[in-house]
């Protein structure tokens, strides 16, 4: 049977193994944080060349019928942004149009790349 003094004096020994468990597991995640941040901050500078050069690959050219006449449209398969032939947005007349184009084929055929040329061979003689 323990005491009161014993129980006060146990109860307060709990209270301070607590607090320094509490202290030592703030400090392991702060570490961690940082060698996560660190981590991410390594892995952006490797892959932010391949994320531009991919979003630049993205543009495609899309001829359009607005009106009569026949127009080319920018679009970003990735982003979906979508430019003029000057690199402009799109004023309101060429965005009706797109919008009636991707209604007509669908979003995958607006954004599919063109086919490559045909294989002719090597061609001898």
């Amino acid at each position: 049977v323990q005491t009161q003094g014993e129980r006060l004096n146990a109860a307060e020994r709990i209270e301070r193994a607590s607090a320094v468990h509490a202290q030592a597991v703030h400090q392991v995640v702060r570490q961690q944080v940082t060698h996560e941040s660190k981590a991410a901050d390594a892995a952006e500078i490797v892959l932010a060349p391949g994320r531009e050069k991919r979003l630049q690959k993205a543009w495609r050219h899309c001829p359009i019928n607005v009106g009569i006449r026949r127009t080319m449209v920018f679009a970003n398969a990735i982003t979906g942004e979508l430019k003029d032939i000057q690199g402009k947005l799109l004023g309101p007349e060429l965005l009706e149009a797109v919008y009636d184009e991707v209604d007509k084929v669908g979003i995958a055929e607006f954004l599919r790349p063109p086919d490559p040329p045909p294989y002719r061979g090597r061609g001898r003689g």
